[in-house]
């Protein structure tokens, strides 16, 4: 799956938001920072955009990990046919690889996750 796979308007919407938060995080009911929604052919994502605005990456991946994890299962038990997303940018997903305990709680729980640029606006990278 490659950066062209969804809609531009989706990744703009996710990376303008990545850029403006600096911790300032809008939350819906199941905690979320901002969820996009997505529909390519019959392949359907949601995406939670988390910011990583903690001073402690270990911290903020904690919270995005358990917030991940109960999105994930809210749309298994609603039916709603969509893959679950974690969304972050390039800077957050360099500081995660620098913990090789955060990188097996990604393979663990099996985590799907769009690392994004956002200076550039572009996906760099979907891991499944």
């Amino acid at each position: 799956m490659g950066s062209g796979d969804f809609s531009s308007q989706s990744l703009v919407e996710m990376t303008n938001y990545l850029k403006q938060t600096d911790g300032l995080f809008y939350r819906n009911s199941l905690g979320a920072e901002k969820v996009i929604s997505a529909e390519k052919g019959g392949e359907k994502i949601a995406v939670e955009v988390k910011s990583f605005g903690s001073p402690s990456v270990l911290n903020a991946f904690h919270e995005a990990l358990g917030q991940y994890l109960d999105y994930r299962d809210a749309l298994e038990e609603a039916e709603m046919n969509r893959e679950m997303y974690l969304g972050i940018s390039l800077e957050a997903y360099y500081q995660i690889q620098d913990i090789k305990f955060l990188t097996r709680r990604i393979s663990k729980y099996t985590m799907k996750i769009i690392v994004v640029d956002v200076e550039s606006n572009t996906v760099q990278q979907w891991i499944k």
